[in-house]
C-alpha cells in the first residue's frame, strides 16, 4: 500500500517537472532575449476621414475601410511603455504614417502599417467579422504576422505579433480602436477575434474619443 502511494507521488512529481520544463522551453522559444515585447493601443488621428468601400455601405457591409490614420495612446506596455524623457519607448501621440486600408475580402491584399521610428507590422494572415450589435454596426479584424521595431526601440529584434482593429458605427459617426500585441501570440481563432472586437468596442466607449467622419 505504501509503495503504491509513494509511486503515485513520484509519478505526479515527474509529471509536474516535465510540464514545467516544457513550459520553460516554450516560453524561452517565444521570448528570446532582445526580441521586442509588449503592446500598444491606438486611437484616431484628429484629421481622419474614413472612406467605406463601396460608397453608401456601412462598417457591417463594407468590403474595405480606407484612410485609417493611427495615433498612439497612453496604454503602451512592455517595450512600448511611453518614455519619461526620451527613447526607448513609444511616446504618446505618435502619428503613424501613412494611413492604411483594412479589407474584409476573402482574399485580401497584403497588409502592413508603421514608420521608420515606430517600426512596421506585417501581416501574414487575418480573421475578420462583421455584424450588427443592437443599433450599432460593428466590424473587426485580427491580423497575424510580425513586428519589426524602429528607431524608437533600439536594440530590439523582430517578434511575432497580432494587430486587432475594430469599428463601431452609429448613424454617420464611426468609432475606431486598435491594439498591437507583440511577443508570443496564439493561432488564428474567430472566437478570439469576436471577443477582442467587442472588447475593443467597449474600451473605446470608455475612452470617449472623437468619432471619425465618413467621407
Amino acid at each position: 500500500m505504501i509503495s503504491k502511494i509513494v509511486g503515485s507521488i513520484v509519478r505526479r512529481s515527474l509529471t509536474a517537472m516535465v510540464a514545467v520544463a516544457l513550459s520553460s522551453a516554450i516560453l524561452g522559444t517565444n521570448a528570446q532575449a532582445g526580441s521586442v515585447s509588449g503592446s500598444e493601443t491606438f486611437g484616431q488621428q484628429s484629421s481622419e476621414v474614413l472612406a467605406l468601400n463601396p460608397g453608401g455601405s456601412n462598417v457591417a457591409t463594407a468590403t474595405s475601410i480606407s484612410n485609417v490614420a493611427l495615433v498612439t495612446l497612453a496604454g503602451g506596455t512592455g517595450d512600448f511603455t511611453p518614455p519619461a524623457v526620451s527613447p526607448p519607448g513609444i511616446p504618446v501621440g505618435h502619428d503613424i504614417t501613412p494611413a492604411v486600408t483594412v479589407s474584409f475580402a476573402s482574399s485580401p491584399p497584403p497588409f502592413s502599417f508603421g514608420d521608420s521610428a515606430f517600426g512596421t507590422f506585417t501581416a501574414t494572415s487575418q480573421v475578420a467579422t462583421q455584424f450588427v450589435l443592437g443599433t450599432s454596426d460593428v466590424a473587426a479584424i485580427t491580423y497575424y504576422g510580425s513586428f519589426d521595431p524602429g528607431t524608437l526601440l533600439p536594440g530590439k529584434t523582430t517578434a511575432p505579433a497580432t494587430y486587432t482593429i475594430s469599428f463601431t458605427q452609429n448613424g454617420a459617426s464611426i468609432s475606431e480602436s486598435s491594439t498591437l500585441v507583440v511577443g508570443a501570440v496564439p493561432e488564428p481563432s474567430s472566437a478570439i477575434l469576436l471577443g477582442l472586437g467587442v472588447s475593443g468596442f467597449l474600451a473605446y466607449r470608455r475612452l470617449r474619443k472623437k468619432p471619425a467622419v465618413i467621407a
